[in-house]
């Protein structure tokens, strides 16, 4: 789950959409993620102009050849004339404080390719901390903290399980906020190289809107990689908003229901009713009655 270029891709679409849009939600992951992660929307200047870059534009062709040139596979389908596009990269690189040594972790037989460091190194003639290590109340498994030269922090654990999406980011907001200092004198920290290439659903996002407003297309495809040098996540999101004259906002009455009808000066309504499907029915001509 990378939020970040979800969120960027929100506000550039204000370009065309106008500053500060409200958003509005039509199912419980749009709920959470317009309470939990938009906020955020205020810190993406922490990202520099070439980590998080956006492109919004009326041709889809325009945002898929910068989709391609990017090096993702992701395409938007042809707009209609009332639909325009955004575009939006993440590019995050970390160098680790201190090169790892490159090793294997064997697993059920099968040897993977793996990083090993040192707790502290020798780093520009100063003696620093490489990783740390944490537990958690929440957390059955140690959390590793890996130091990077531009000051960001990577953390890692065993898994308790599979998970994705929200679940996923709420079990690790939940250790991310029970942290205490693991006390045991780890020697060297050992983790598996990755090659990640992904397309995630973010199908949930199509639906919400703004105004007139609302996305149509929501696409999004991560790439991550990680070895004895550091590690970096290369995520797009693609997402097409579609514009409306007039938003239909309808209400059905589709269950039994309640009908009165009130006439000024009369205190008691002349109809009182309740009624369900055994009458919904066309009653033809009023007049013959």
């Amino acid at each position: 789950m990378v939020v970040a270029p979800i969120i960027g891709a929100l506000v550039k679409s204000e370009d065309i959409l106008g500053k500060d849009r409200d958003w509005n939600a039509i199912n419980g992951d749009q709920s959470y993620f317009l309470e939990r992660f938009f906020a955020a929307k205020n810190e993406l200047p922490r990202y520099s102009d070439k980590e998080l870059r956006s492109w919004v534009s009326w041709v889809a062709s325009e945002l898929n050849e910068i989709l391609k040139k990017e090096g993702f596979d992701i395409q938007l389908k042809d707009f209609d004339p009332r639909t325009f596009g955004v575009v939006s990269i993440l590019d995050v690189l970390v160098e680790w404080l201190a090169e790892g040594s490159k090793d294997n972790l064997r697993v059920g037989g099968v040897s993977y390719p793996a990083v090993r460091m040192k707790p502290a190194a020798e780093v520009d003639g100063t003696f620093k901390t490489v990783f740390e290590v944490y537990s958690s109340p929440r957390h059955r498994h140690p959390i590793v903290v890996l130091h990077t030269k531009s000051g960001d922090k990577l953390y890692m654990t065993v898994a308790d399980g599979a998970m994705d999406g929200f679940r996923l980011t709420t079990k690790i907001d939940e250790i991310r906020g029970s942290l205490q200092p693991d006390r045991t004198r780890y020697t060297y920290l050992r983790f598996p190289m990755v090659d990640l290439n992904q397309e995630i659903d973010i199908s949930w996002l199509i639906g919400m809107w703004t105004g007139q407003d609302s996305i149509s297309q929501a696409l999004q495809q991560t790439k991550f990689k990680m070895n004895q040098l550091g590690a970096r996540v290369k995520s797009a999101v693609a997402i097409a908003v579609t514009r409306s004259v007039n938003r239909e906002v309808g209400l059905d009455i589709d269950q039994p229901f309640y009908l009165w009808i009130e006439r000024d000066g009369v205190t008691v309504p002349v109809m009182y009713a309740y009624l369900d499907q055994e009458d919904w029915k066309n009653p033809g001509n009023l007049s013959e009655m």
